[in-house]
């Protein structure tokens, strides 16, 4: 059976993180990756005083940790789901939150922003080259700071293109894909690996998507059925014993993930995450 793939689903929670009022303390392991990457781009640019846009913000939660922890001059987050952007404006205040698709600009924002963050998009759209395009020469000021991150296809997926993990991508890279794309549209490129820093986790990781890739194969599109996805996984691959011991894959905190930056140890990573600029530092010498 063919997959259909839309690039993302308007459901709250459903393959996005939810909304979350202090992320410090949530147990989302999509909320913690998140936080993972925000505290990370934070150690590494002054984003005190800018005007920050948060390009595919989802649910909005790294702009509303942003909101709590600095003193940013303005706040846009875009999302293209109105179930996402709905619940940022009833949860989170001070944050100019719209549903906008990234891949169609609105009038009002040209040249408008100092720094970008792009969470786990790219994979999302048909067409990230536009919206990088569009991201550069529209949105943001020619002296600006992008922040990208995308899945390792990989170690994320397992190399299988379309993912057997989420079915919200479209497209997943590995890194010459990344390196190549962000390499056309910005003059300074740095890229990070994102990954557990636990030998453990890291294997655990890679036996759950040896799973998903041996089920997506086998299930087709009934691989997400989430009781026939059980079944596989608990009963024919015996993950219900992981569960029975509390050795789950699905939960950990930020503090569990490091960014590397050798290139050699960057196809092992299962994130990515770029900063990027084309006029002026990449790395900020007055971030903290």
């Amino acid at each position: 059976m063919e997959q259909k793939r839309t690039g993302y689903e308007d459901e709250v929670g459903n393959f996005r993180a939810p909304i979350s009022i202090d992320p410090e303390q949530d147990s989302s392991p999509m909320v913690q990756e998140i936080l993972a990457r925000i505290k990370f781009v934070t150690s590494k640019i002054n984003i005190d005083g800018k005007v920050i846009l948060d390009y595919g913000c989802g649910t909005g939660v790294a702009l509303h940790w942003i909101n709590s922890n600095f003193h940013p001059k303005k706040m846009v987050g875009i999302d293209i789901s109105k179930g996402a952007i709905e619940s940022a404006k009833r949860n989170y205040s001070g944050i100019d939150f719209r549903v906008i698709d990234v891949e169609t600009p609105p009038k009002d924002l040209k040249n408008e922003f100092d720094v970008s963050l792009c969470f786990e998009v790219l994979e999302h759209l048909r067409h990230p080259d536009q919206a990088l395009s569009l991201l550069t020469s529209y949105y943001m000021k020619p002296n600006c700071i992008v922040v990208v991150s995308t899945p390792n296809r990989n170690v994320f997926s397992g190399g299988m293109e379309q993912s057997p993990i989420n079915r919200t991508h479209l497209h997943e890279m590995n890194i010459n894909e990344f390196s190549n794309l962000l390499n056309i549209y910005f003059y300074k490129v740095n890229i990070y690996g994102m990954r557990f820093k636990n030998s453990k986790r890291m294997k655990a990781h890679a036996i759950n998507v040896t799973h998903a890739c041996d089920g997506y194969k086998l299930l087709k599109e009934l691989w997400w059925n989430k009781w026939i996805n059980r079944f596989y996984r608990w009963i024919l691959r015996g993950e219900i014993l992981g569960l029975y011991n509390g050795n789950t894959y699905y939960r950990w905190e930020a503090s569990d993930f490091e960014f590397i930056d050798k290139p050699n140890e960057l196809d092992g990573a299962i994130w990515f995450l770029a900063i990027a600029s084309n006029d002026g530092p990449v790395i900020s010498p007055s971030a903290p």
